[in-house]
Order: C-alpha cells, then sequence, then structure tokens
C-alpha cells in the first residue's frame, strides 16, 4: 500500500491539534466557571452558582430573571454574629430527689424581674451538674433570659422528663400579636419579581423608609393554588398567602431595597404581592439555652415567637419528637452543635423530627441525629430564607428536606443522610394532602443513600454537587435543576461565602469552627456529638 501523500498527514495533525486545544479550552472554563453563564459543560445545563475569574460567586439567571437567593441572612442576629456568653446571675443545685418542675421556674421567673442592661440582657440561670426532674414545661417568656447547663453528656446537666413523654421540655416563647404600624399594604406593580431579587416597585413609598421592618406579601389567589396544584388538596387562599419578613434598607421613587431576598417568584398574573409596614412587639429577644442534657421526653426545646434566640450544645436522648423545634414567629435563631438521639416510639408519622423548621432565617449547623426519621426537615408551609448546614443523620429510618405543603427556601449545604434520602419532590395526596413539599430549595454538596429532587410549578428546586442514587419517587415528575451530580463543586459550602461576601471573613470566624473551614466536620460530629 501506498504512503499518504504528505498534505493528509499535515492535515491529519493539524485537526488533532485543534481538536485537543478546544477540548481543553472547554475544560479549563469548566473548571474556572464562566462569568458570562456561570459554567457548564460536559453536556450538564449552566452553572447557576460558579466561582468566577475573580473569585466571587457568580449567579446566571434563569429566563424569567430568577437566582439561587442569598441564604446568609440567617442565623442569630442575622447571621455572622458570635452568640453571646451571658453572664450567670442565678445559680441552682441538684436536689437528690422530688419533681425539680416548680424550684426551676421560679428561678427563671426571678431571672425575668431583672432589669435587662443595654443589651437587652438579664443573664443566665446556671444548672449545676447532675440530675433535674422536670414532669412539666418551663417557661421562657422574657427577652434577655438563658437556661445554661454544665454540659450535654452524661456527665453534664441532666434534665430528665417526668409523666406524659409528650411535652414540650422547655418552651422559648413570647407571643404572636403583630400591628401594621397604620401603613396601607401597597400592591406590588411589577408583573414578575424574580426569586433572589432584593427590590421592586410598589405603588406608592409614602410613609416608608430605610430601616422600617416590612413584611412581603405572596398572595394566594385560585389562580396559584390551581398552578401548583393545592385546590384538589383542600389548599385555600388564606392559609397559603405567604408573609416574608424584611427590613427596607434603600427607598428610590417607587421602588424598595430589602435587607434579604425575594425567596419564591410574586406573580401578578398568579395574584401578585403586597408589601406591609408590620412589627412583632410581643416577640421575646436575646433568649438561649445550652449546655443541657435532655433525656425522655417529646419536644426538648421549642423556640416560638423569638428573634435573635438560640439552642447550642444541647443533647435530646430518648425524645418522642425533636431535640430542637424552631416554630412558626420565630425569626433570626441559631441552633448548633446539638444532638437527637435514639428516640423513642415507632417509626411512622408524628414521630421522630430531630431538627424540624417553620420559621425564617433560621441556621441549623453542627447538628447530629441517630435513629431518627425526618431528621432536618422544613415542616409545613415554612417560609424561607432557613439553613441546615454540616449536619449529619446516622441510621435514618426516613427522608430530610422539605416535608411538606410548600415550605420555601431552604439550603441543605453539606448535609449527610445515611440510611435513608434527601428529597424535594410531589408528595400528592399522602399524609394530610402533602402535596409539592418544597419550592426553592438548594441542596449543596449534600450526600444521601438516595436524592429525590423535583421540578415544581412557578418555582425551581436544585440539587448540586451532591452523591447519592438518583430516585423519581413514587410520584414521577421533571428533574429539578441538577448539576454535578457525584461530584463535588466549589466553594465547599455555599452559605459560608455567601456570609463572607456580605459581612467579611471575620463574619464567618465568629460563627464556623476549624473543621468546618478544612471540611473535617462530619468525623467530629460522629465522635463528639454522638454520645
Amino acid at each position: 500500500m501506498r504512503p499518504s501523500p504528505w498534505w493528509t498527514a499535515w492535515f491529519v495533525c493539524l485537526f488533532v491539534c485543534l481538536s485537543l486545544t478546544i477540548v481543553a479550552g472547554a475544560q479549563d472554563q469548566d473548571a474556572q466557571g464562566n462569568p458570562g453563564t456561570a459554567g457548564g459543560g460536559n453536556g450538564e445545563p449552566p452553572r447557576v452558582v460558579a466561582v468566577g475569574p475573580n473569585g466571587r460567586l457568580v449567579y446566571a439567571p434563569d429566563s424569567k430573571g430568577n437566582i439561587v437567593p442569598d441564604f446568609s441572612t440567617c442565623g442569630y442576629r442575622g447571621g455572622g454574629v458570635a452568640i453571646p456568653d451571658v453572664p450567670v446571675v442565678a445559680t441552682l443545685e441538684p436536689a437528690p430527689e422530688g419533681d425539680d418542675t416548680k424550684r426551676i421556674q421560679a428561678a427563671l421567673d426571678a431571672l425575668a424581674q431583672r432589669a435587662p442592661d443595654t443589651n437587652g440582657v438579664r443573664g443566665a440561670l446556671l444548672l449545676k451538674k447532675g440530675i433535674y426532674r422536670v414532669e412539666g414545661t418551663l417557661q421562657m417568656s422574657t427577652s434577655g433570659m438563658v437556661l445554661r447547663g454544665e454540659g450535654q453528656y452524661e456527665d453534664g446537666s441532666v434534665i430528665r422528663g417526668l409523666g406524659d413523654k409528650w411535652h414540650v421540655t422547655v418552651a422559648v416563647a413570647g407571643s404572636d400579636a403583630g400591628s401594621d404600624m397604620g401603613i396601607a399594604p401597597q400592591p406590588i406593580t411589577d408583573a414578575y419579581v424574580p426569586a433572589g431579587t432584593h427590590t421592586f416597585a410598589v405603588e406608592s413609598t409614602a410613609g416608608f423608609a430605610a430601616g422600617d421592618p416590612v413584611v412581603v406579601v405572596r398572595l394566594a389567589k385560585k389562580a396559584w393554588l390551581d398552578a401548583v396544584g393545592g385546590s384538589p388538596l383542600g389548599w385555600n387562599e388564606e392559609g397559603y398567602t405567604y408573609r416574608y419578613e424584611r427590613v427596607i434598607t434603600a427607598v428610590e421613587s417607587n421602588r424598595v431595597t430589602l435587607d434579604a431576598p425575594v425567596v419564591e417568584p410574586i406573580e401578578r398574573a398568579l395574584g401578585g404581592g403586597l408589601l406591609c409596614k408590620y412589627t412583632y412587639p410581643g416577640r421575646i429577644r436575646e433568649a438561649g439555652v445550652e449546655n443541657l442534657r435532655f433525656d425522655t421526653g417529646g419536644i426538648a426545646v421549642q423556640l416560638a415567637n423569638v428573634e435573635d434566640a438560640w439552642v447550642r450544645h444541647v443533647t435530646a436522648v430518648r425524645h418522642i419528637y425533636s431535640c430542637a423545634m424552631v416554630t412558626f414567629g420565630a425569626r433570626r435563631v441559631t441552633v448548633q452543635d446539638c444532638a437527637y438521639l435514639d428516640p423513642i416510639g415507632p417509626i411512622k408519622g408524628g414521630y421522630r423530627y430531630g431538627f424540624n423548621v417553620n420559621g425564617q432565617q433560621a441556621l441549623i449547623q453542627r447538628c447530629y441525629a441517630r435513629n431518627g426519621r425526618h431528621d432536618f426537615v422544613m415542616h409545613n408551609m415554612g417560609r424561607g430564607p432557613n439553613v441546615f448546614l454540616d449536619c449529619l443523620a446516622e441510621k435514618a429510618n426516613g427522608d430530610s428536606g422539605p416535608h411538606h405543603r410548600w415550605s420555601v427556601a431552604t439550603l441543605f449545604d453539606n448535609v449527610a443522610i445515611e440510611g435513608n434520602g434527601l428529597t424535594a419532590k410531589n408528595a400528592g395526596t399522602r399524609g394530610t394532602g402533602h402535596g409539592w413539599t418544597g419550592a426553592q430549595m438548594v441542596f449543596w454538596n449534600c450526600r444521601a443513600d438516595y436524592l429525590n429532587i423535583q421540578d415544581p410549578p412557578t418555582a425551581q428546586n436544585y440539587c448540586i454537587g451532591c452523591k447519592g442514587k438518583k430516585s423519581s419517587g413514587s410520584l414521577k415528575e421533571a428533574d429539578g435543576h441538577w448539576e454535578s451530580h457525584r461530584t463535588r463543586v466549589e466553594p465547599r459550602s455555599l452559605y459560608l461565602v455567601q456570609l463572607k461576601e456580605r459581612l467579611g471573613a471575620d463574619a464567618v470566624k465568629r460563627i464556623a469552627t476549624p473543621a468546618q473551614l478544612d471540611g473535617t466536620i462530619a468525623t467530629k460530629l460522629r465522635t463528639e456529638l454522638g454520645r
């Protein structure tokens, strides 16, 4: 056979070189993140969040302008603020026997009568090491109070539940009374307000100013209920009209800018929205529960109608329902370094919701669950943003994620579920008419046995950098936005980088631990909180 002409060999060589150059360039662009499209490649959709050439996050909007929102305002005092070490002003010693409910409550009531300092803090009641028996509910209904023990392990301060095991052991709760501040609600005039934006137009900004507390209302008219499939499930306009609390940072002409983003689209054709000047004077603030072990009960600590509050270094063992429950009316709270161990009761509906949230701007971080069910979960109709960060569940008997009835905008950031899954799906008529469990959910660098992240009507769910078998569940719907399945993405933590970009590196140092920053947090959770 005659050799090929010289020009044929030259052409083949040139073609191969050009092909390799193109592939290499595409791979480099994918690794760095394209600032115009936020990356993509390998047949995947464009990256919705990527690290740009200047090291800052780049957000790629969809066709309607929706982006992944900024979650960094979640947590105590709006994120980036260390939980204070409140001075002890009263101390109790364990008694050899009997019910300690009344004497602990009397000490809390005396603490509530103390004058607050300039920060609104009255002080901490310290329970010295030992066992305290509590049959009733300990009420903390005044601002500036802290209930503290001397350790969350068996050799620390242990509150042992007596009697009805369903009760709440410590209730940190104000009243839910609110005030509209005398300004008429103003209709939002934009035809479509995309998720992730901080600004929109209203009919009139008269009476509104920077610093005002407001509520952004997403109305649930019949068109919206029909669009999301809620009407056949009995969902109604009043119950699904969502109120998102924000603070105005700027007013210009008829536009307002908010401290935290709109987290689900507000569309005039589906009902639109309102801006209301609103406050909640009945809430309590600067309150916390810390360094305690709760042995046997229903809910160890419940936060309701509180703002800038916390639960830290608390373990709940043998509890039917949860370690910490952040319910409606709770805002800007942190639950951290807590454990929910070996709950009692059957593995079925209504049991074993280790850390569950209905509030707004809550941060649940560095928490651990063992042998629970729905361990890290948004309950019905939760209004975001909220964050679960660096949490681990072992021997999970159920999935984590939004549980039912259209919870909105939670970031699951480096959450690991061993033995079960992470889901955001259409549950249809399951349970009490659960329907779409959540919208605008973001799963970032998570790990689970399986993942079922579906695409809800009028909104989106995101699964980015997560490891686990892809599942379609019992009701097969279109996939949500999936990126880099089984391959972790940068940055490691979306929340921590968003916080750094908003408030600086010191804000991250104030709320994160070295194990979070170096990526070894899962090992510490197993060894430290699992005992």
